[in-house]
């Protein structure tokens, strides 16, 4: 009975500290946030990678600017934060297809499990004209 009762206890305390070294960055969770200001939408998801060697749906920033004037928007900056961290960049410019897409390892470190929502802020010039907007954005 004694034996019985003290391999029950070891192995309570086993998954008592594995439960404890868990990280909470996103805990296995793909978490998605979106928002809109009045110039830009915006776009955060953390993606879950299971193993580094398989290459999946990696985390990702996106923001887009809303109408079709994208051509004299230049000189980019961001910066994504949260209540457990935050990431920015500087001299972002728009792809291709006029928006901004960044892979970014660290987007986990700044958007976790207890993420409820994320503020980008956003510098840019438009036609050389200074201009900033702050999104909120909401998980879904």
């Amino acid at each position: 009975m004694k034996k019985r009762l003290f391999i029950f206890f070891l192995a309570f305390l086993m998954m008592s500290l594995l439960s404890a070294c868990t990280s909470t960055e996103n805990d296995g969770e793909d978490l998605l946030f979106k928002g809109q200001g009045e110039s830009w939408e915006a776009e955060v998801y953390t993606g879950k990678v299971i193993e580094p060697e398989v290459k999946g749906i990696e985390p990702y920033v996106y923001f887009k600017p809303k109408g079709e004037n994208s051509k004299g928007i230049k000189n980019i900056e961001y910066k994504l934060e949260s209540e457990q961290g935050s990431i920015s960049g500087t001299d972002v410019s728009l792809n291709e297809l006029g928006e901004v897409a960044l892979d970014n390892e660290n987007i986990t470190k700044a958007v976790t499990s207890e993420t409820e929502e994320v503020r980008l802020t956003l510098s840019w010039l438009e036609n050389n004209e200074p201009k900033t907007e702050e999104i909120v954005l909401e998980k879904k």
